[in-house]
């Protein structure tokens, strides 16, 4: 991605491991030269949260169980109320607010890759193990705004010109 590469991304995600055994946590990971950034699910202290790299930090009030299954999504966008470049996080269809990237690029950092992202935290336990499910994972481009605005400037004398010919038949 470049820092204005604007998307909507979402991912299904099933979590499992035993709940007395060590950390596991899966979800988005967005690598970066500036550093990692996660929305992740954990199952020991049960969170959905957003932090690290350019994302700005985010914590949801529900909790995460071990074995449930989560709809995540993000949307990158450039926020027409304030000129900035903004993140909504999602979590089963409950929505953060817009929040700000105040990183010094502003955005996502040009070169950026997102994906998914499983860790299992093996001390003291070598034997603790997990499962992540990730399904129905969308990636959905944003058409910059004025790229947008192009656009439509473009399809208008179109539409009016299909227009007046259907009059003219009629």
């Amino acid at each position: 991605f470049a820092n204005d590469d604007f998307f909507n991304v979402s991912m299904t995600l099933t979590l499992m491991g035993s709940p007395t055994s060590p950390r596991k946590e899966a979800g988005f990971l967005l690598s970066t030269i500036g550093g990692d950034g996660q929305f992740i699910v954990n199952t020991d202290a049960h969170e959905i949260v957003a932090f690290g790299g350019p994302l700005p930090f985010y914590a949801f009030p529900a909790t995460f169980f071990s074995g449930s299954t989560i709809t995540l999504g993000m949307s990158y966008f450039l926020d027409s109320n304030t000129g900035l470049r903004s993140i909504v996080y999602s979590a089963n269809g409950v929505n953060s607010p817009v929040l700000a990237l105040s990183n010094l690029e502003q955005g996502i950092i040009s070169g950026s890759t997102l994906g998914g992202y499983f860790q299992i935290v093996n001390a003291p336990d070598p034997n603790n193990s997990g499962i992540a499910v990730f399904q129905n994972m969308n990636i959905v481009a944003i058409p910059e705004p004025t790229a947008f605005a192009l656009l439509s400037l473009g399809v208008l004398p179109l539409g009016l010109m299909l227009r007046r010919r259907q009059s003219n038949r009629s």
